[in-house]
């Protein structure tokens, strides 16, 4: 009992122990009228949480086809609670446990002038292999995955992942042309003469308060060819990451959480088309006796502005006051 009385006393200094900065609590609304004696728990809280999971990561498995109930999906469940530094750390130890190229590189040749003559026309099959982009494609995504796993440069890495000759032009790869066409490799992407990005409908439509310069992948291009381009976009990604090498990838929060198994909202949908949410908003708080004044039928529209049906015959398949609830939910279900 003495043991125990002295546990809880030590504790309790601990908590009382924890300060915080009132100038820097006063910029979070959530915290105002929050007493100190609840912030100094919630913090030891936090910290003791954080100290048992360190605990636990030699016994969790990051492969990413990882089952439902496996410990990992439970960890990105709670990875709110978890502090910056230890997920870094974590993050840190796995990319150099899996460094598979740290000395070697591969050499590419890029016609960078013959991309030239591509500004301006509309994306085809044949404009998308010509591009930057599709002629680094070509080269590297069909190769072992593990010849594009390298250091940083500041880590005793190589200048690049590639080492890349522009035809017709006298260009010596000292880390510049490598860093050119990756970040090219980016920007191509929302291109014209490429389009595998486009732009939200918020832009198209001029509304929404914030997000009208995002880009959400082409909802036509689901070509087999197009998906393993998406692979290797996420392999340009993972580059990137290994490398320190920050990107330009203008992508709304609805992407970003798919990528990292997160739940996406109906927010995350009115974040990049304002007037799709209103929408379904405006029906959803609709007697369902008036729902078939609006004449509307199981179609949607997709991110790059088209029509299409829900379901087969969809066209022809009127929303009515017993099925309007699902048919948003196949709208928001077919956008996300």
């Amino acid at each position: 009992k003495k043991k125990s009385t002295s546990s809880a006393s030590q504790l309790k200094d601990l908590v009382l122990s924890v300060q915080f900065d009132a100038n820097i609590i006063s910029r979070f609304k959530a915290l105002n009228g929050v007493s100190t004696e609840i912030l100094q728990w919630g913090t030891c809280v936090l910290f003791a949480i954080n100290k048992s999971f360190g605990t636990l990561t030699d016994f969790i498995s990051f492969e990413p086809d990882a089952p439902k109930l496996s410990l990992l999906k439970r960890v990105m469940e709670y990875r709110r609670f978890l502090l910056w530094n230890l997920k870094i750390n974590l993050w840190q130890d796995k990319l150099k446990s899996t460094y598979a190229n740290a000395d070697n590189y591969e050499s590419i040749t890029i016609d960078r002038l013959s991309t030239y003559s591509l500004r301006g026309k509309i994306a085809t099959e044949e404009t998308l292999n010509k591009s930057i982009f599709g002629q680094i494609f070509k080269r590297l995504h069909y190769i072992d995955p593990k010849m594009l796993r390298h250091k940083s440069k500041e880590m005793g890495g190589p200048y690049g992942t590639w080492k890349v000759d522009f035809i017709g032009e006298s260009s010596i790869d000292q880390g510049g042309p490598f860093r050119d066409t990756l970040t090219q490799c980016v920007t191509d992407l929302s291109a014209e003469h490429v389009m595998m990005l486009v732009k939200v409908p918020n832009n198209r439509n001029n509304s929404g308060e914030f997000g009208r310069d995002k880009l959400v992948p082409n909802p036509e291009n689901v070509t087999n060819n197009h998906l393993q381009m998406w692979r290797f976009v996420g392999k340009v990604m993972g580059i990137a990451l290994r490398i320190n090498n920050p990107l330009p990838f203008d992508l709304p929060s609805l992407v970003w959480k798919l990528l990292v198994s997160e739940e996406i909202t109906r927010f995350d949908l009115k974040a990049i088309d304002e007037s799709f949410y209103e929408i379904n908003e405006r029906i959803l708080k609709c007697d369902a006796n008036d729902i078939e004044g609006f004449k509307l039928f199981h179609v949607v529209i997709n991110n790059a502005g088209e029509e299409k049906e829900l379901i087969r015959g969809g066209a022809e398949i009127p929303v009515t006051g017993d099925n309007y609830v699902e048919y948003v939910a196949m709208c928001e279900q077919y956008r996300i």
